[in-house]
């Protein structure tokens, strides 16, 4: 599975939209940011340009 793959997995809404209306190349280009980033798939959405999360932070979990 590659990390677009993976990044698909987690996306949804607006977000995951947005990310197939990308190019192949963007989209592991933005997958890519994810990789020890230390950043969430939907915070590296909305740094490129792409819609923020549906629900807005408090519908993400706190992952601890």
């Amino acid at each position: 599975m590659s990390a677009v793959d993976n990044f698909l997995e987690l996306l949804s809404g607006k977000q995951l939209d947005w990310f197939r209306r990308q190019s192949p190349a963007k989209q592991a280009a933005i997958a890519g940011q994810w990789v020890g980033g230390g950043r969430t798939p939907e915070d590296i959405v909305e740094a490129n340009g792409g819609p923020a999360p549906e629900g807005g932070r408090d519908a993400l979990p706190d992952l601890q």
